[in-house]
């Protein structure tokens, strides 16, 4: 079931029955295929984030482009939580900076992941430094943290100088 879930040219059919695995492994690759629908995808998110194994799906998702935001909306209400434990789980940082980088999760989703006063100040300067996204660095550069504004700054620079050069890759 791994394979067919990872095999380039698989067809949505295949995914979406794949998508009903029993296993966690697989669900992931299927969210992380290029080829499954939105649809799927959404009902790939876990029912709720207790540790590495539901996150493993839900960071695919925060990562697969066509993740509906009403997907990574969900996933970013399941997180939040979790980044405001004393030691957040590195699951969760990075769960949470995928969401605050894909250009699809809800600004206020967004919003909640960097503003929460609950959020440690290494996952905001992260995603500060990661994030691209124009209302995400808005918010950071505001920020209660010094060096999380400085991050912010600089990455709204960076993000000015290569759309002025041309450079859409970002």
């Amino acid at each position: 079931m791994l394979d067919a879930a990872r095999v380039p040219d698989a067809a949505p059919e295949q995914l979406r029955a794949l998508a009903t695995s029993e296993y966690s492994f697989v669900r992931a690759a299927v969210a992380r295929h290029p080829a499954t629908g939105p649809d799927v995808l959404a009902a790939l998110v876990p029912p709720r984030l207790t540790g590495a194994v539901e996150a493993d799906v839900a960071s695919a998702l925060a990562k697969n482009p066509r993740s509906p935001a009403s997907a990574l909306s969900v996933i970013a209400a399941l997180v939040l939580p979790q980044l405001g434990e004393p030691r957040a789980a590195p699951w969760a940082i990075g769960l949470g900076i995928a969401l605050c980088c894909h250009p699809a999760t809800p600004a206020d989703a967004v919003r909640a992941l960097l503003t929460s006063p609950r959020a440690a100040r290494e996952f905001r300067k992260v995603a500060a430094r990661e994030s691209r996204r124009a209302d995400a660095l808005a918010l950071l550069s505001v920020d209660r943290s010094e060096k999380v504004r400085r991050a912010a700054e600089r990455s709204a620079r960076e993000s000015g100088e290569r759309r002025e050069a041309g450079d859409t890759s970002s």
